[in-house]
């Protein structure tokens, strides 16, 4: 009888402390999410879309989009893009993007901003030596504290024998 006591004993001191660890975890990530919160999350996101130029001519796009999901306002200073196998953020030549009205651009909750740039001039503007068959990118915002706020991964397709703008 006595192991048996000792069994349940351990058993629940385990089990209770496994709770309490887990509800220590839990206000631990509730706590990060308010911090975060409060001071400015930025979504970032990359993605296709389409401008109609005429009735029957329309011109592929790609969008970068991000939108203040934090309480304070943020300024996002710098667009760049991490391109997987390029050492470093990359910038595009030519005017930043087309879209919104600049940057850098102050966005308070809930305010985005979007730029965009042609598909069929994206492989030129690049700043990179050598183009692959697909390139692999993040959009990365920076802001105003020099804090990186990352899209998830976007892949392109390149079409072959393309060279970026300035490669000759």
């Amino acid at each position: 009888m006595k192991w048996i006591t000792l069994v349940l004993a351990v058993w629940g001191a385990m089990v209770s402390t496994v709770l309490a660890l887990l509800h220590l975890v839990q206000l631990i990530q509730k706590a990060r999410e308010r911090r975060e919160r409060a001071e400015g999350r930025i979504a970032v996101r990359v993605h296709d879309e389409v401008e109609q130029q005429s009735f029957d001519e329309s011109v592929p796009l790609i969008c970068f989009t991000a939108v203040n999901e934090g309480e304070r306002p943020v300024t996002l200073e710098k667009l760049l893009l991490d391109i997987d196998g390029v050492d470093g953020l990359v910038t595009l030549y030519g005017e930043p993007f087309g879209g919104s009205p600049g940057l850098p651009v102050a966005l308070a909750h809930g305010e985005y901003v979007r730029f965009f740039c042609w598909r069929n001039e994206f492989v030129e503007r690049l700043r990179i030596d050598e183009v692959p068959e697909s390139l692999r990118f993040r959009a990365v915002y920076i802001d105003e504290s020099g804090r990186e706020h990352r899209s998830g991964p976007y892949l392109f397709g390149c079409k072959q024998g393309r060279k970026p703008l300035g490669t000759g």
